[in-house]
C-alpha cells in the first residue's frame, strides 16, 4: 500500500469521501478543467434551460420560506435539494450563476467516477474519464433545470463512495454511505430502493460484528435522517412522509395511464374507486359534455390529466393521511388481473433506458420567445391553473390538492406566480445553436448504448475476475434496481436512466483493464 493510501485512512470524513480525488493531483486537475471546457463548449448548443418538471422545483424553492404556501401537495411531492442548488443561484446572480455552478457539478461527477475508476488503476481511470467526457448526453443532462442534475451529482459521489467501502470496509465509509444516499433520497425520492445497499456489508468479508457495525451504520444514518426528514413534514405539513404521492405514480400511474389495465372488475379497491369517480366526477365538467358516462369508459381512455383528477378525488375522499393507499391496492389488483402484459410494459420501459440515446435540441433565449403574452410569465402560471380544460381530464390540477379539500388561496397562488415568473424570467439566458445541437446529438446517437456498456463489463467480469470485482457487481446491480423501480410506475423518461450510464461506463473499463487476481485497490 502506497504512503498516499496510508494518508488517505487516517483521514476526516469529508476527506474520506473526496480522497481518491487527491490521488494524483495534477491528473486530477487536468480532468476536472477538461470537463470545464467540454461544458462550456456544449453551452454554446445548450444553455441552461428548463428540464423535466423545471418550474416546479422553483415554485418549491420560493414557497418553502412562507408559513402557508400556495400548494401544500408540492411541497409533500418534491424534496428539497434541486430546488435549493438552483434557487438562491438564480435569486444572487440570475442564470448565469447557475449555468456556472452546473458546469463545476458536472466537472466533478465526472471527476467522482474517474476516481472511482482510479481504485481500479490508473488506465482505468484514464479511459473513463475519456469516454465520460466524449459522450454529449451525459453533459446535456447538466444544462438543465431539473433533479436528474442533481441526483448524477450525487450519484457520482455515492458511486464512489460504494466502491471504496466495499473493497476496503470501514464502518465511517458506511456512515459517508448512508449521508450520501439521503442525499440521493432529497433529490429523487425514488431513491429509497438504494436502502437495499444495507445488505451489502452483510456478504462482505469480515467478522461478523463487523459487518454487522458495517450495515447499521449505513441503516442508522439513512434511515435516522429520512425519519428526521418525515417528522418534519409532519410538524409543518401534517404528514409523517418522506415524499407523499409514492403511490399515486409507483405502480398507479403505469397501470392507470399507461396500460390501461384498471377497471372496476379487477377488485373490491378497484369498485371502490370506481364508485368514487361515478359520484364525484363523471357528472361534472368536461366529462358530463364529453359523454364519458361510466367508470370504465374512464378507466379506457386513462390521460394523465384524469389521472391527476383521480389523485385529486382520492384525497378528498380517502383524506391526506391515507397516502393514497387505495391507488396502491387498485395497483395491485390490476397487476394481479394482467401480470404479463405489465411485466412486458415494464421490461420494454427499461430496455428504453439503457438503449436509446438522448438527444436535447437547442432552446430558445427566454427573450426572444416573447412575443406576444410573456411565454415565462404563461409558463409559471399553466401549473397554477385549476380552470377547467376542453379534452379528457383536466378539472383539477392534482398539486392543488389541499387537506381542507377546497381550492388553494388565490392571494397565495399570484404572489407564487409573481415570484416564478421573477426568478426565471431570463431562463434560457441566451439561445442555443441548433448547428452545434445536431452535431452534438449525433456524437450521443453513435455512442454506445448503456446496455452495450453493461454487457461488456459483466462479460469481462465472467472471464477475466478482475481484482475488486465484486463492487463493480454492486454498483451494476444497484443502478438496474433503481431503473426497474422507475420503470415500475413512472413514464417513459430518458433522464431517468442517463445518471446511470457513468456507472456502466465505469463498469465496464475497469472489468477490461483493471488487475486481474485478489486485492486491495490498486496501486500501479
Amino acid at each position: 500500500m502506497n504512503s498516499a493510501s496510508l494518508r488517505l485512512r487516517g483521514s476526516s470524513g469529508l476527506r474520506e469521501l473526496f480522497g481518491s480525488l487527491f490521488v494524483g493531483r495534477r491528473a486530477a486537475l487536468l480532468c476536472f478543467v477538461g470537463a470545464l471546457v467540454v461544458y462550456g463548449l456544449e453551452s454554446v448548443a445548450w444553455p441552461l434551460a428548463y428540464g423535466r418538471d423545471g418550474t416546479t422545483y422553483l415554485m418549491y424553492y420560493l414557497d418553502m420560506w412562507h408559513a402557508h404556501p400556495a400548494y401544500p401537495a408540492l411541497m409533500l411531492f418534491r424534496t428539497p435539494l434541486a430546488p435549493l442548488v438552483y434557487g438562491p443561484p438564480l435569486q444572487l446572480g440570475g442564470p448565469l450563476l447557475a449555468e456556472a455552478i452546473m458546469a463545476v457539478a458536472y466537472a466533478v461527477s465526472v471527476l467522482a467516477f474517474a476516481a472511482a475508476a482510479r481504485e481500479f488503476g490508473k488506465l482505468p481511470a484514464v479511459l473513463t474519464a475519456v469516454a465520460l467526457l466524449a459522450y454529449p448526453g451525459y453533459s446535456a443532462l447538466f444544462h438543465q433545470i431539473s433533479s436528474d442534475p442533481v441526483f448524477a451529482f450525487v450519484l457520482s459521489l455515492w458511486t464512489l463512495s460504494v466502491i471504496r467501502a466495499v473493497r476496503s470496509p470501514e464502518t465511517r465509509r458506511f456512515w459517508i454511505l448512508g449521508l450520501l444516499s439521503f442525499a440521493l433520497v432529497m433529490a429523487r425520492p425514488g431513491s429509497q430502493v438504494l436502502l437495499v445497499f444495507g445488505l451489502v456489508p452483510l456478504v462482505l468479508p469480515g467478522s461478523w460484528r463487523s459487518r454487522s457495525a458495517w450495515a447499521g451504520g449505513f441503516l442508522g444514518v439513512s434511515i435516522g435522517l429520512l425519519l428526521l426528514w418525515s417528522g418534519y413534514n409532519d410538524l409543518r405539513y401534517g404528514s409523517f412522509v418522506v415524499a407523499r404521492a409514492g403511490w399515486a405514480n409507483v405502480p398507479f400511474y403505469r397501470v392507470f395511464t399507461m396500460e390501461k389495465l384498471v377497471r372496476a372488475e379487477n377488485g373490491p379497491a378497484s369498485r371502490e374507486l370506481a364508485s368514487a369517480i361515478q359520484r364525484d366526477l363523471l357528472s361534472k365538467t368536461p366529462y358530463l359534455q364529453l359523454g364519458v358516462k361510466t367508470p370504465d369508459q374512464y378507466f379506457e381512455i386513462g390521460s394523465d390529466r384524469m389521472w391527476s383528477d383521480v389523485v385529486w378525488i382520492v384525497d378528498r375522499e380517502w383524506g391526506w393521511h391515507s397516502n393514497y393507499a387505495i391507488l396502491r391496492k387498485v395497483s395491485i389488483e390490476a397487476i394481479r388481473k394482467h401480470p404479463h402484459l405489465y411485466a412486458r410494459d415494464v421490461a420494454a420501459g427499461v430496455w428504453d433506458e439503457l438503449r436509446y440515446p438522448y438527444v436535447q435540441n437547442a432552446p430558445q433565449a427566454a427573450r426572444a420567445a416573447r412575443a406576444g403574452p410573456p411565454r415565462m410569465l404563461a409558463a409559471a402560471a399553466r401549473p397554477v391553473s385549476t380552470s377547467l380544460s376542453s379534452d379528457y381530464g383536466g378539472r383539477y390540477w392534482w398539486l392543488a390538492s389541499t387537506p381542507s379539500g377546497r381550492p388553494p388561496v388565490p392571494s397565495r397562488v399570484a404572489r407564487l406566480v409573481r415570484a416564478v415568473d421573477d426568478l426565471q424570467r431570463d431562463i434560457p439566458e441566451r439561445s442555443g445553436s441548433a448547428g452545434a445541437a445536431r452535431v452534438l446529438n449525433r456524437i450521443s446517437r453513435i455512442y454506445p448504448w448503456p446496455v452495450i456498456w453493461l454487457a461488456i463489463g459483466l462479460l469481462a467480469l465472467a472471464l477475466r475476475r478482475p481484482r475488486g470485482a465484486s463492487a463493480l457487481i454492486v454498483i451494476a446491480a444497484l443502478a438496474l434496481v433503481v431503473i426497474v423501480f422507475t420503470e415500475l410506475g413512472e413514464p417513459p423518461g430518458l433522464e431517468y436512466g442517463l445518471p446511470f450510464t457513468p456507472v456502466f461506463v465505469l463498469t465496464a473499463i475497469a472489468a477490461i483493464t483493471g488487475p486481474r487476481g485478489r486485492g486491495g485497490p490498486a496501486t500501479a
